[in-house]
Parts: structure tokens; C-alpha cells; sequence
């Protein structure tokens, strides 16, 4: 074996097994694993070095303030979309809901950072105020009765699953509720099972398609 020159196939074995923190390659030759263990091993090390870089890689984005981490893992799909099905309608929702959870969704508020405040950041819906995602989603009077309807159904079913007590615990300002209707993966150690996490991201993700699509018409009649 050369284990002097850092170019060859040994060295590079080496490092990939440092990388990785899998046993080095003189414990598994005295207790070589069988293949099938040995590939579940290494695909969950790989898993677990890319999940961590990954949250690390999140935490220095502003852009994914209200993207939870805490159930982010490299291989798993994110809630949002295992609560919808592959319809082309769901996806189409679906794709609205991540792109406000990524920032991705061109608001007024964006135009006018990017343009250097060259643009104005009012929004063109109502005209009253900035058109920031918190504006979007809740504040809005041009979107008020589409805003109104979906968050209500939200709101109640939130709160009939968790209790009134631990809404007005948890959800107290603006902020809190856009976590919500963003990304509500948080709350799934505080529901029951699954179908109740997925119906919240239902709901959630039916909110912001409904005012996705309500600002497009609102924009286009303009």
C-alpha cells in the first residue's frame, strides 16, 4: 500500500473514510462487515455529513428564515410535498408554497432590494403599504376576503388539534403565524399522527395558491 503518496487509491480510500466518520480501513479489515451492513453503514454516514452540512449551509441563508430544520434529512422528501399528491393542480400549489418558503416568490419588497430602491417596494394590489411576505399572506385589503376565508379554516383546525392554549402560547405575532403558513413541520411533535401534519400543510398550501392566484388576477387587471 503507498501510503506516502496522498494521490493514491489508498490515501483516497483513507480520507473518504475520515470524511465519512466510518471505521478506518485497519478496523474493518479485523472486522470486516458483511456487504449489506456495510452499504446501510456507509449510506447513512453519507446521509448524515451532507444533512449536517446542509442545516449548516441553511443557517447562514435569510432567505430560509422560516424553512425548520429540525426534520430536514438528505434522502427524506420535505413535508410539504409528501402532504400533497402528484397531480399537476397539487404541484401546482405545491410550487407556490416552496417558493415562499425559499424566497424565491418575487414580491414587491424584493424588486425594490435587487433594484438597489430603485423600484418602489408598495404594493401594487392595494397600494396602502410595502409588499413584504408578511403583507402578502396577512395584511393585504386587496386580498383580505381570500386571506380571511383560507386562514380561518387553518386557524381552526390548528387550534382543534393542539388547543386554543397552546395557539395563543405559541402563535402571538405576525411572524409566528407566517412559520406557519410556511413551513409548519415544527408542530409535527405536538399533533397525534401524520394525517393531522399533513392536513395543516394542506391547508396552508391551499392559502397560498388561493392568494398567489388573487394577486395574479388583481395584477393583471391593473
Amino acid at each position: 500500500m503507498n501510503i506516502d503518496n496522498h494521490l493514491s487509491f489508498f490515501c483516497k480510500v483513507t480520507g473518504v473514510l475520515a470524511l465519512y466518520d466510518l471505521p478506518s480501513i485497519t478496523t474493518l479489515s479485523q472486522n470486516l462487515p458483511s456487504k449489506l451492513k456495510w452499504k446501510a453503514t456507509v449510506k447513512l454516514a453519507i446521509q448524515d455529513y451532507w444533512t449536517k452540512t446542509l442545516i449548516k449551509e441553511i443557517e447562514t441563508k435569510s432567505s430560509l428564515t422560516y424553512l425548520d430544520k429540525t426534520l430536514l434529512r438528505i434522502g427524506s422528501t420535505h413535508l410539504v410535498w409528501t402532504s400533497l399528491s402528484s397531480t399537476v393542480s397539487d404541484v401546482k400549489k405545491g410550487a407556490i408554497k416552496v417558493r415562499l418558503l425559499t424566497e424565491t416568490y418575487l414580491l414587491e419588497s424584493h424588486r425594490s432590494k435587487f433594484s438597489g430602491g430603485r423600484e418602489s417596494a408598495l404594493c401594487k394590489c392595494c397600494g396602502t403599504s410595502d409588499e413584504d411576505i408578511i403583507h402578502f399572506l396577512l395584511l393585504c385589503p386587496a386580498l383580505h376576503q381570500q386571506g380571511k376565508e383560507t386562514f380561518s379554516k387553518l386557524k381552526s383546525y390548528v387550534i382543534s388539534v393542539i388547543g386554543l392554549g397552546y395557539w395563543s402560547k405559541e402563535f402571538k405575532g405576525h411572524l409566528d403565524l407566517i412559520r406557519l403558513i410556511v413551513d409548519s413541520s415544527f408542530l409535527l411533535p405536538k399533533l397525534r399522527n401524520r394525517t393531522e401534519s399533513d392536513k395543516i400543510q394542506r391547508l396552508a398550501t391551499d392559502m397560498c395558491y388561493r392568494l398567489h392566484s388573487q394577486r395574479v388576477w388583481k395584477l393583471k387587471g391593473k
